[in-house]
């Protein structure tokens, strides 16, 4: 399977997707800060209803971004360790960098927004996480804002032994990313490592620990992190043309829209006995048969509005993943004192016009960081010693 997407039709289709995605996140969350509960509502009618069926896909994107994140990653080591080049310092550099560089300023911007929000609306209750009448999942917000959360949380122990940090929850998903970067390397050599049995002993049983540590809430989703290397080596289908590729594709789209919106319907999940994790497995799944379809589109690319999109949105999608929520936090504790909205012109007005702004937040902090990931890291490999860094780069 293609795995190096440079100059084709696909690379902007999955560049496309990632930038939906972290914007599904930040419209979902917009949506459940400032916004009443479904279940709160008193005789919806069908603008409520595709209001907040429009409005719920966060958490299933981030099904899609492990997806994602598995056919990039994993397709990435075993292309290069076919190569002979993969190097584990080298891995580990790139891997960090891409982190870092964007994680520490969002922990930095977290801990600057919380502790002005508690200064100035601490009594909130999205700060103070105080019981309310109305359906919420507000917790108090200065008990997460610690030296030893804020710790956890550059070592991605979040979830694991730590919550996350301050208000930013979303922060969970890349302690999953993080252990599962660590995971596939292991069980990698363990398969594949050559000769060397004790190699191949040790990262098994080094794999086995950190799945018995990392413990089931963590180990459940490695298996949608792997659909993603699955794609990356399963072959290509020369029957999917680039033509049919791209009608397949929409085609692919539409069932994969269908799928997940009956998956959050209450008549759906009974039906099939779906459980939270059976409805994250059943859309990893359908998205990953559309990524498989999306990576046939070998067209090349071409300058236009639709390429551009793509990669504008991309380029600082995990920026806007990391830090949104902080920001939210503080609007939502500034706006609003009491009842959360219900959805009228002013409200989704109101909502629309801080969904813009902190795109443009994001946008802006991803110009200072997130732009300067590939600098970042050739400044790193510069600083090794010269043989260290000649094995890096083998």
């Amino acid at each position: 399977m293609r795995n190096d997407l440079r100059g084709i039709a696909a690379s902007d289709h999955l560049n496309l997707v990632r930038g939906a995605a972290a914007l599904c996140v930040l419209v979902y969350h917009v949506r459940y800060r400032f916004f009443l509960d479904y279940g709160d509502l008193t005789s919806p009618s069908f603008f409520d209803k595709a209001f907040y069926g429009s409005t719920a896909f966060g958490h299933d994107a981030v099904m899609v971004f492990f997806v994602l994140s598995g056919y990039f990653i994993a397709g990435s080591i075993i292309r290069d360790w076919r190569n002979r080049h993969w190097s584990p310092a080298h891995y580990v550099i790139s891997r960090l960098s891409r982190l870092y560089v964007v994680v520490l300023p969002a922990l930095i911007l977290t801990f600057a927004w919380d502790t002005l929000g508690l200064a100035c609306f601490g009594h909130s209750a999205v700060y103070s996480g105080a019981s309310q009448p109305w359906a919420h999942d507000f917790f108090p917000v200065a008990g997460r804002l610690t030296f030893p959360s804020l710790f956890g949380n550059a070592l991605f122990l979040q979830t694991i032994e730590v919550p996350p940090y301050g208000s930013n929850d979303p922060l969970w998903s890349l302690a999953f990313e993080f252990w599962y970067y660590l995971l596939f390397p292991l069980l990698f050599i363990a398969l594949f490592g050559g000769k060397s049995f004790g190699l191949r002993l040790g990262s098994l049983a080094l794999a086995v620990v950190l799945v018995y540590w990392l413990g089931y809430g963590v180990a459940i989703y490695f298996p949608i992190w792997l659909l993603g290397a699955l794609v990356s080596v399963i072959p290509q289908t020369t029957y999917l043309t680039a033509k049919r590729a791209r009608w397949a594709a929409i085609i692919g789209f539409v069932v994969f829209m269908a799928v997940v919106c009956a998956s959050h319907t209450g008549a759906f999940r009974e039906t099939f006995g779906l459980t939270v994790v059976r409805a994250d497995y059943l859309t990893a799944i359908v998205f990953t048969m559309l990524l498989y379809v999306v990576l046939h589109d070998s067209t090349p690319n071409r300058p236009g509005y639709y390429p551009s999109l793509a990669r504008s949105t991309a380029d600082f999608s995990f920026t806007l993943y990391v830090v949104h929520m902080p920001l939210l936090v503080f609007v939502r504790a500034w706006l609003i004192d009491g009842r959360p909205w219900q959805p009228n012109v002013l409200t989704l007005t109101t909502s629309g016009l801080i969904t813009i702004a902190v795109i443009g937040y994001a946008y802006l902090i991803s110009r200072l960081t997130e732009v300067h990931t590939d600098r970042i890291r050739r400044a790193v490999m510069n600083r090794l010693p010269t043989r260290a860094r000649q094995a890096a780069v083998a």
